[in-house]
């Protein structure tokens, strides 16, 4: 996660635009690096975070706090983290791309009338 703050904060301090991705497959990856997320957003890092079983998951001798929407309250935390729940690959580059252009592509600033 420090790399991928790191990574995230670039565009500000080397003027370097990069995409860095935090992929983990455990739905409670977030807790376990809440604050290194909050530290990101402070800092504005721009990236994407990838969490593998959002929701609901498979295992069922989990017990019932992993078939709630756990994964989906603990996103919910973090104000400045977009969450999305894709079912299929093509929803994930509309996603992806989609992302890009928010944090990349040069807005026009509006005129406050």
């Amino acid at each position: 996660m420090s790399s991928f703050i790191a990574a995230g904060t670039a565009y500000a301090t080397h003027g370097v635009n990069t995409i860095p991705f935090f992929i983990y497959y455990s739905m409670f990856g977030f807790q376990r690096i809440g604050d290194l997320i909050w530290a990101a957003g402070d800092a504005r890092a721009r990236g994407f975070l990838l969490g593998g079983t959002s929701g609901r998951t498979r295992w069922p001798a989990k017990g019932c706090s992993t078939r709630t929407a756990t994964a989906s309250f603990s996103r919910s935390r973090f104000p400045n983290c977009l969450s999305y729940d894709p079912a299929f690959a093509y929803e994930i580059a509309v996603i992806i791309e989609d992302g890009i252009k928010r944090m990349y592509v040069v807005r026009r600033a509006s005129s406050t009338t």
